[in-house]
């Protein structure tokens, strides 16, 4: 209980204060920086949410599949190696739907419209991570958001039911309410 309520101040604390200091750069050690943050909130999200049994996935390994060439390139090296509910993270890029068959948690980056569209057809529990304003209304489970020069995350309870997986109450205390329900679209 206490390692999660670490994590918890972590990421209340933490990472927004640093994100303060990180958009205020400029070109790309700005991008790098946020991605890099953004890395860090993907590997707390994993820790904070529970999936049902395994089926059809590595039972030694927990695969983070990474759409977009930037936030790959930025966020794999980052977590690659690193372990999460005792099984090492395993990085990989996605370019379609089709591609996240076997992903634990798949990032959508801001330029992978194509796999925001696709959303709703992901089959399995996966949590979907995006970086767009309209990503939970497309079907995503947890939005990254800029609010007041700081990194916010959204989450929709509902998109995580769906895909069977069931978020933790510290995780969605931490949220940016959506709507009148917080944690809901």
């Amino acid at each position: 209980m206490a390692r999660l309520v670490g994590c918890a101040v972590l990421l209340a604390f933490t990472l927004p204060a640093a994100t303060m200091a990180t958009y205020g750069a400029g070109g790309q050690d700005a991008v790098t920086a946020e991605y890099q943050l953004k890395a860090a909130f993907l590997y707390n999200f994993a820790k904070f949410v529970e999936w049902p049994a395994e089926t059809g996935r590595s039972a030694d390994s927990f695969t983070f599949c990474i759409g977009g060439e930037e936030p790959f390139r930025i966020i794999g090296p980052y977590l690659a190696g690193k372990k999460v509910h005792g099984r090492v993270i395993i990085v990989r890029a996605v370019e379609t739907s089709a591609g996240t068959s076997g992903c634990h948690l798949l990032f959508v980056g801001a330029a992978s419209i194509h796999l925001q569209n696709a959303l709703r057809r992901i089959s399995g529990p996966v949590l979907t991570v995006g970086e767009s304003t309209d990503f939970i209304i497309s079907g995503g489970m947890i939005n990254l958001a800029r609010e007041n020069n700081r990194l916010r995350f959204e989450i929709s309870r509902s998109a995580g039911e769906r895909g069977g997986l069931k978020f933790s109450s510290q995780l969605l205390k931490l949220a940016t309410p959506r709507g009148s329900n917080p944690g809901d679209p």
